[in-house]
């Protein structure tokens, strides 16, 4: 089976009204060139409102516990959403950046 392709404004959608949850693939970190892939849990995710002061750190918004998305990160450039051959959602964000998403229920409805 190839993989589909998913539409990320609507994976956005879902994510908005609660009906995904999420867990880290990769995460790259240019400062210190550490791979980082999360401890496997899945997590319920929410978009994180828009930093609203400026000067801020990167933390305002941020829920413990949730796995914590901007906006933009649905509208990359770069990124795109795909189905994997076991229904999980892999969202890249950019090339430093991927997370597996699936419903509450474990299952894929894109």
């Amino acid at each position: 089976m190839t993989p589909k392709t998913i539409n990320r404004g609507m994976l956005k959608r879902m994510v908005r009204v609660g009906m995904m949850e999420a867990r880290t693939c990769y995460r790259l970190n240019g400062m210190t060139d550490s791979l980082e892939d999360g401890d496997g849990a899945w997590r319920p995710v929410r978009i994180r409102p828009r930093q609203t002061t400026p000067g801020l750190p990167d933390k305002e918004g941020w829920l413990q516990g949730y796995m914590n998305l901007h906006e933009s990160d649905f509208m990359t450039k770069c990124g795109c959403a795909y189905q994997d051959t076991y229904g999980t959602i892999i969202l890249i964000i950019h090339g430093n950046h991927a997370i597996e998403l699936r419903t509450k229920t474990g299952e894929v409805k894109p």
